[in-house]
């Protein structure tokens, strides 16, 4: 047996590889056997069902197709059944099954008992796990086999002397992105098992109760595996790829980019597949030497072919660059079908033409040309080939009946797909001048609700709950009896305040079915209204993948698709910026809010990687910025993240996405001025560079629209991951600070110790916990029930209580340069977490007078990126006694990473860093594990030498150093010393330490941020490293939470375990804490936990402004939280 992670198949034919088999069908109702050539090949097809089918039909169709069906048409368990015997010798199967809410037999399989000695001696050739990627496995079927690999399993293959079988498992092809799915999906994927003198071959799910459809299709039919590209377009599919094309010519004399292949004058052969048919007169205009729009051919009547296609669906792009000013007036067909009429391509502009067509079985597509033509490139892209098109020429059955779901229906796909053009005319910049004139500044709205209207009160504390799932079919809750069954089932017993109801993800994608949808969020509405509860539509806004009918909706609506960057294709997304989807998505969403609807949390909505350079990105990227968006696939400035034109892009990129909600809440404010438009990242999301990976979708522009964040927390873990998670969810509140929004945090977790770590983090953070499902048994602490209880501190009016501030710049993570921004700002946030200083993150529109104004302390870490009047603002806090603790990559860019001529501390240091490295093998004495690394400190300096270390060679160098500057001081660090402490969130495909912390560094850099917190310090306490800690006030109390994590052992390169720790998640402490708040008033302390009823008072000292209290070890046996009177 040969493992592969992929294989390539090189494919000589279009038609499919042959055998000398027949298949037939024999039998009547539900006792059907499948033979080929006179072998029994399926002897029976069994179905798990509540019920046997107990309605029967036999048709025989026009095309000579032969059908049986089978099904049963009680409401509680409907369900269908049909077999076709196809006249191309294909057998097809498929199943459909309603599985109502509260049915508790959710149990729906389809299997096909088959000889094992069918099979015996033969060689499979197969595709497993899903269509996500391409994983290719090749094996014997021995004859003494005793089992068969456990896979999924999505296509395979028979090879037995001249059998030659496919099993299509995944019939409607990669781009069903949900096929794995065991609800609201047809699954495509497959076991395959021996037992006993059988094969069996089966799939099916046990439905959530979430969902009330599942459905399955196989294939049967001759062939070998290197057929599959043959019947399927794509081999992989994820729902970000980029549409790549089956082929991309260009046409000019000038240097392209890898991902053409220059046909220029080549004629067509039946062996090169592509070409001129016969032999035009063309010549070649090119005006820049490289890019392919920047050359074009002209000629006047041709036809260009490409031949040895599959039979199928593709999208042909035609386009021309006419930097030359030839003249020309033509028109575009293919295959005897318009692509567009009357085409006249002016001086310095580019004209691209796409649309969807028809390519039959003689495997050939002909562009013909009509009238003065100009071309410089030709693409084709395989969107669907007629062995998966089960939603354009046909539908999910092969014959019309029974439907016993709401989705895959036939009827849904009756109407005769019209394939759109879509047209897109923009200029032709002159090449590596585009960003020449004068750079405009990006101008931006803020358009938010009141945060104090009462319709919003529920926001900071609300708790809510998930309804239904992203592939539900929205008929699980579309009366007003099962809506109210459902959500009842929910909020028994519990305290919440809203419903984010799923379902349907991609609306747009089940074309026939968007009205039904919004009624059933009317129906949904009005049920949660009732219940006092506040509904969010969970729903994506731009994909189109293959669910229900992704592709169709995609060739129908071909002028809304984004554009590739680099060839100017369609892809699989929509644009944000294209006018035609913004006007029918408003409008769809403007009726949801009609309809009752009191929010929104609205996925990608973004402009996925290497899109979108549409007509309508283009000339808006222009208007904001006064830069063109090259044409030249070849341009470095494209290619540079760091180039001042790439720049431009991405920050007006950003900013258009944010501009599209702001537009959004426009629309919907007649109906509601309250909305709820929400927004999530996960921790990575939110920190990453954005311009590093292209991403747009940004949480500091969204907030100028959007009114609630929250975060996935992805480890599975959170009391293991305690040490990376307090930090990463403080983080999140520099969006309250910049923007008055609550924070919530969507824990992913198991088990009720993991889970409760999970709450009383987010808690600790002033955040709402979004948890799964749990029932709090008699034993276990009911942080729910505490959550929204008097004694839980309130998560409106209070701050934090520290005279700390830890930038986390926006400017920084973007475009930092040299070092890692989040793990030397996350390692020192974890350090001064470990030594228990309480501090708070700020972004860079905190970097003010008034705000700074509140700090005595600001720890400016990795940042490299700080703008000019950012930093007149720094020096100004200094200057007025304030603390700045600074590294030697701080400043030493401007806010847009452009390095600075000068650095902006060299006043107050007089020297500049540099940035040659010097060894270091001890720190303050103690010897380090490896060596570290660091900018070689100044020979000469006037400040004061705060710790030294011992280099490589024997020398004594300073490592941190101290200069006075007006009332306060700077303190320089001579490395990123907390990165080298920076634990990761970890998960269980990714430790959170590579290695070990080097207990030295550890040692060192603690005690050098104790030093430089000091003047910010509020409090001090003997509470163990791993007893963490925050501190919120208001007017009237100060809040201490402290959690117990000392019973998490992170060891270095190991892999986070989901249920660890496997012993005692929550250690008893082995003596009192004691802890002492500064500049405090006297009053009563009280402990709270959800660990122990009731209020605790707490024995206190008061002497000179300062409050010591005792905290009894028994009084921490998870979290607890200490209200100090004031």
């Amino acid at each position: 047996m040969r493992f592969f992670s992929w294989a390539f198949f090189l494919l000589g034919a279009t038609a499919f590889s042959l055998s000398a088999g027949t298949f037939t069908v024999e039998g009547e109702k539900n006792d059907l056997v499948i033979k080929y050539d006179n072998e029994i090949m399926v002897r029976a097809i069994e179905l798990n069902m509540p019920a046997a089918p107990d309605k029967f039909d036999y048709k025989v169709l026009p095309d000579g197709s032969r059908v049986w069906n089978a099904w049963n048409e009680n409401p509680e368990y409907k369900f269908r059944r049909e077999v076709a015997l196809r006249p191309d010798n294909t057998v097809e199967i498929n199943l459909a099954c309603y599985v109502p809410v509260f049915n508790e037999n959710r149990v729906r399989t389809m299997s096909f008992k088959m000889p094992y000695s069918f099979f015996a001696g033969g060689k499979y050739r197969a595709l497993h796990t899903n269509s996500r990627s391409w994983n290719y496995q090749e094996g014997d079927f021995a004859a003494d086999s005793k089992n068969f690999p456990k896979q999924p399993w999505r296509f395979m293959t028979l090879e037995k002397g001249e059998k030659k079988i496919i099993f299509d498992m995944n019939a409607l092809g990669a781009a069903d992105f949900c096929h794995m799915y065991t609800g609201g999906a047809v699954r495509g994927v497959w076991q395959v098992m021996r037992k006993g003198d059988d094969l069996e071959i089966f799939s099916g799910a046990t439905v959530p109760v979430a969902h009330d459809y599942t459905g399955l299709k196989m294939v049967l039919r001759e062939g070998v595996f290197e057929d599959y590209d043959k019947l399927h377009a794509q081999r992989a599919f994820t729902y970000t790829n980029s549409f790549k094309p089956l082929a991309l010519y260009s046409f000019g004399d000038n240097r392209v980019g890898g991902m053409y292949t220059p046909n220029n004058l080549r004629s067509y052969s039946v062996r090169n597949r592509a070409g001129w048919v016969g032999f035009p007169e063309l010549k070649t205009y090119t005006a820049s030497k490289e890019g392919a729009y920047y050359s074009h051919m002209a000629g006047k009547d041709a036809v260009f072919r490409r031949s040895n296609l599959a039979s199928g669906f593709y999208i042909v792009t035609v386009g021309a660059g006419n930097g030359s000013g030839t003249a020309n007036n033509f028109s575009l067909s293919v295959n005897g079908e318009d692509l567009e009429k009357n085409i006249s391509v002016k001086k310095d502009t580019v004209h691209v033409a796409s649309k969807t067509f028809h390519v039959g079985k003689d495997g050939v597509l002909d562009i013909k040309f009509d009238g003065d033509f100009i071309v410089s490139a030709i693409g084709i892209q395989f969107l669907m080939a007629d062995a998966e098109d089960y939603t354009l020429y046909r539908g999910f059955w092969k014959v019309d009946g029974f439907e016993p779901g709401s989705i895959y229906r036939n009827i849904d796909y009756a109407k005769k797909p019209v394939f759109k053009l879509a047209s897109d005319t923009f200029v032709l910049p002159v090449s590596g001048k585009e960003a020449a004139g004068p750079l405009k500044k990006i101008q931006s709205q803020v358009l938010l609700p009141d945060p104090d209207s009462p319709e919003l009160a529920w926001l900071p504390t609300g708790n809510w709950f998930k309804m239904l799932s992203n592939s539900s079919t929205l008929s699980e809750a579309d009366t007003p009896e099962k809506a109210d069954r459902l959500i009842k089932s929910k909020i028994a017993g519990k305290n919440y305040d809203a419903v984010m109801v799923s379902g349907m993800h991609s609306r747009h994608t089940y074309i026939n079915h968007v009205q039904r949808g919004i009624e059933a969020f009317r129906v949904m509405a009005e049920s949660a209204h009732k219940h006092n509860l506040k509904l969010i539509d969970h729903h994506d806004a731009t994909l189109c993948w293959n669910v229900d009918a992704g592709l169709r909706f995609m060739a129908e609506n071909l002028p809304e698709a984004v554009r590739n960057c680099d060839t100017l294709l369609p892809s699989y997304q929509l644009c944000p910026s294209d006018p035609d989807f913004c006007e029918r998505y408003y409008k769809y969403l403007t009726e949801l809010v009609k309809a009752g609807v009191d929010g929104f949390q609205i996925d990608e909505l973004v402009y996925e990687m290497n899109t979108c350079s549409c007509q309508h990105c283009r000339e808006k990227f222009y208007e904001a910025t006064g830069c063109y968006y090259p044409v030249n696939e070849l341009d470095k400035d494209v290619q540079n993240a760091y180039s001042e034109l790439r720049r431009q892009w991405f920050q007006w990129r950003k900013a258009s996405i944010a501009d599209w909600f702001v537009e959004l809440r426009r629309r919907c404010m007649p109906y509601n001025k309250n909305l709820v438009l929400c927004m999530y990242t996960t921790h990575w999301g939110f920190t990453r560079s954005n311009p590093r990976y292209s991403a747009n979708s940004c949480l500091f522009e969204l907030g100028r629209a959007v009114n609630y964040f929250g975060t996935e927390v992805m480890s599975r873990n959170p009391l293991m991951t305690y040490r990376n998670l307090l930090p990463h969810r403080r983080m999140k509140n520099v969006l309250t600070l910049t923007y008055g929004t609550p924070i919530w945090a969507w824990i992913y977790a198991s088990r009720h110790p993991q889970i409760y770590a999970g709450w009383a983090i987010s808690n600790m953070a002033k955040q709402v916990a979004l948890l799964p499902e749990i029932v709090i048994k008699p034993n276990e602490a009911d942080f729910l029930k505490f959550d929204t209880s008097k004694e839980n501190m309130p998560r409106t009016g209070v701050e934090a209580h520290t005279k700390v501030a830890l930038l986390f710049s926006q400017a920084s993570r973007d475009w930092n340069t040299n070092i890692s921004f989040s793990a030397e700002l996350f390692g020192l946030a974890q350090s001064l977490d470990a030594e228990h200083i309480s501090y708070e993150f700020i972004c860079d529109n905190q970097l003010n007078s008034k705000d700074l104004a509140k700090y005595n302390v600001i720890f400016l870490a990795g940042n490299n990126c700080i703008a000019d009047e950012s930093a007149a603002v720094i020096k100004e806090f200094i200057r007025n006694g304030g603390t700045a603790v600074i590294t030697p990559y701080t400043g030493i860019n401007d806010e847009m990473g452009r390095a600075r001529k000068e650095w902006i501390f060299k006043e107050i240091f007089d020297f500049t860093p540099q940035f040659r490295n010097v060894s270091v093998k001890s720190m303050a004495n103690n010897a380090l594990a490896e060596i570290f690394k660091m900018p070689v400190m100044p020979a000469e300096h006037n400040a004061e030498v705060l710790a030294s270390g011992t280099l490589a060679n024997g020398s004594t160098t300073p490592l941190a150093l101290a200069k006075s500057f007006g009332k306060g001081k700077v303190i320089y660090l001579g490395g990123v010393f907390g990165s080298m402490l920076c634990e990761g969130e970890g998960s269980h495909r990714h430790a959170s330490r590579s290695k070990a912390f080097d207990p030295a560094i550890d040692s060192f850099y603690r005690q050098l941020i104790v030093k430089a917190a000091a003047n910010g310090r509020v409090w001090s306490t003997n509470a163990p490293e791993k007893v963490i800690t925050a501190l919120w006030r208001n007017k009237d109390k100060i809040y201490v939470h402290f959690f117990n994590a000392t019973g998490v052992e992170v060891k270095a390169g190991e892999m986070l375990d989901p249920l660890a720790p496997r012993g005692e998640k929550y250690p008893a402490l082995t003596a009192d804490i004691s802890f002492t708040l500064k500049a405090v008033k006297n009053g009563k302390v009280t402990a709270y936990s959800p660990d122990f009823e009731g209020g605790k008072v707490l024995e206190s000292t008061y002497r000179n402004g300062e409050l010591t209290v005792t905290l009894p070890k028994a009084l921490l046996k998870t979290y607890t939280l200490i209200h100090v009177e004031q």
